[in-house]
């Protein structure tokens, strides 16, 4: 009774919280894990990754083709318990159970608010709203079928639990394991000249364009940018901003390479807008970047989100600000950049909390549980 399956039709095999901490944790405790997901087959750690055989990136092909491919090797597999990533699958998880197997849903953010996103469909907004509310209905019929949820931060784990009472909360935190680039030691870089921000470069989803604007007149400070652009021209409007020459675009780095990268820098931005994912000015614990910076060592200038401002209340690592409001930011920069011991000391604080509190190794527990619990259901 300790067969599990990991089934993804959006996100890649080597993703960091699905291959890497939870295939890799349930490993660890003793249960057979396989993973279906796009692209080649391969073995990790012990871990059978089945691939479908292809990288099709459209939305039509993800939504639509690749679930059911998935769903027919899932089938084969007859393990006792699957937990599926991505909305697209919840119609499998409904023939999963009509076929007599456990299955958990794992919502990795609040998928009904996708809909509102016209970045990723390019559709008519009239379309969108109509097929959103026709998702969260959709939403709420299969979830109440499902062994358990699970999701990554307080907001949606209270919508989930409003038609399934066994949701869990398992957040995205990094992982502290001995050999981790991510874990290793590090020294504040007080001569650094650079503000780093890693991840997708997006003037509306991160307020960069107010970033580039705060820095044009403080001497001796550049923004350093790892990361894909989440629309074209988002590089070369920032660029058109920059008149003093300030912004440096690296492209997409290696994950391995991010950490140097960080925790050489003076100061780490992490500027999430408020959206319906975040609970609106509430936040979410599932963009990882804000744990991430904190680990390195450097202070962070991060959105005033309610649930990040309590923790920086209890830790203070770092210096809130509204989401693109430029003089917030330039306020913060120029406070971290004449207060350089306290800046330190920041970096130091941010540390400590995630190698305390704010790792994986305390979320680990949470799923083990679970799905100690499941297998104890299935063989009483």
């Amino acid at each position: 009774m300790n067969r599990v399956c990991h089934l993804t039709s959006t996100h890649k095999s080597t993703d960091q919280r699905i291959l890497l901490k939870e295939c890799v944790s349930l490993k660890n405790a003793g249960f057979d894990v396989c993973l279906i997901a796009q692209g080649k087959s391969s073995l990790f750690e012990g871990i059978a990754i089945i691939g479908t055989g292809e990288e099709k990136k459209s939305a039509f092909y993800r939504l639509l083709i690749r679930p059911g491919k998935i769903y027919k090797i899932a089938l084969k597999k007859q393990a006792d318990i699957y937990q599926i990533h991505d909305m697209e699958l919840l119609p499998y998880a409904v023939k999963l159970k009509k076929a007599g197997y456990q299955v958990i849903f794992d919502c990795h953010e609040d998928f009904a608010s996708r809909f509102a996103d016209s970045d990723v469909f390019h559709l008519p907004k009239w379309f969108m709203k109509a097929a959103g509310r026709a998702y969260i209905a959709y939403e709420k019929y299969v979830i109440k079928k499902l062994d358990a949820l699970i999701s990554v931060t307080p907001h949606i784990c209270n919508r989930l639990k409003e038609s399934n009472r066994n949701t869990v909360m398992i957040t995205n935190y990094p992982i502290i394991a001995a050999g981790n680039l991510w874990s290793e030691k590090v020294r504040y870089c007080r001569e650094s000249d650079y503000i780093c921000f890693a991840g997708q470069i997006s003037c509306i989803q991160y307020a960069l364009d107010a970033v580039v604007r705060a820095i044009q007149d403080i001497e001796g400070i550049f923004l350093h940018l790892y990361g894909p652009e989440r629309r074209k021209g988002d590089i070369d409007y920032l660029r058109s901003l920059d008149s003093n020459k300030k912004v440096r675009y690296f492209g997409v780095l290696p994950f391995q390479e991010l950490p140097k990268k960080i925790s050489n820098s003076r100061m780490a931005i992490v500027t999430a807008a408020y959206s319906k994912d975040t609970g609106g000015h509430l936040g979410t614990l599932g963009n990882n970047k804000l744990f991430e910076a904190m680990l390195r060592g450097v202070p962070v200038i991060f959105t005033d989100f309610k649930l990040w401002r309590e923790f920086n209340d209890i830790y203070h690592f770092g210096i809130p600000v509204r989401h693109g409001n430029i003089q917030d930011m330039k306020n913060a920069i120029q406070y971290l950049l004449n207060n350089p011991t306290e800046a330190e000391h920041m970096g130091s604080r941010g540390r400590e909390a995630v190698l305390r509190r704010f790792n994986w190794t305390t979320q680990e527990k949470q799923l083990v549980n679970l799905y100690i619990r499941l297998k104890e259901k299935l063989e009483g």
